[in-house]
């Protein structure tokens, strides 16, 4: 009788670690095709982007950005996938694409263009934060922290920006909230003339909606 319950138990143990573990993949696999959905059309927007139909494909597919993103002509993607953060119940989604932009003398150049992009928590909808045709990652991070303190060519708020923007790259979205943060406080006791305030607070508020504060 006890190798009969045993067995039984044995038998409901499986069930339950492949019930939460097909969960999860289907979780996971609903996920990357919502996120590559959400950067296919973000991505086909780029290419249209002088049309109204393009800037609307890229505003319902993209947060709010302080670079200037370069005319894309073509792109050709190399690699994708999900990747953790340092918040247990998000995901970021990354794509590396081998792509052609036009440069402002209108010459096409060929780069290599990183995208990040991460869900909203309040509609689930994903959106691309980053691209850039920077793409290490871990070199800007070490960067913006080595030159943080220097303000010789640029006030300190714009320094905490650009780590904020990398460390969003990374997944380090406690500390790139805790940037932005920094940079619209710094910015509002020592205002740049050319850039509003409202630039600086849309970044932090970004990442409050990501993490879902």
């Amino acid at each position: 009788m006890r190798t009969i319950a045993m067995r039984f138990f044995l038998i409901l143990t499986v069930l339950f670690i492949s019930s939460t573990f097909h969960a999860a993949y289907s979780q996971d696999n609903q996920a990357i095709n919502d996120a590559r959905e959400a950067v296919d059309i973000y991505l086909k927007g780029m290419k249209i982007f002088e049309l109204t139909e393009g800037k609307q494909m890229v505003a319902a597919t993209s947060w709010p950005q302080w670079t200037r993103n370069p005319v894309l002509l073509k792109y050709e993607t190399i690699f994708e996938g999900m990747f953790n953060t340092d918040i247990s119940t998000i995901k970021g989604y990354k794509r590396l694409v081998d792509a052609q932009v036009k440069s402002e003398a209108g010459t096409p150049l060929e780069r290599r263009v990183l995208l990040i992009a991460y869900p909203d928590a309040r509609d689930k909808k994903w959106r691309v934060l980053v691209f850039s045709t920077g793409t290490d990652i871990e070199a800007a991070i070490a960067y913006g922290e080595k030159d943080l303190g220097n303000t010789r060519f640029t006030k300190a708020q714009f320094n905490y920006r650009f780590l904020a923007y990398w460390y969003a790259a990374a997944g380090r979205l406690t500390d790139s909230y805790r940037a932005y943060r920094k940079a619209a406080d710094l910015n509002r006791k020592n205002p740049h003339d050319s850039t509003p305030q409202s630039d600086f607070d849309v970044h932090a508020e970004t990442l409050a909606r990501i993490m879902g504060n």
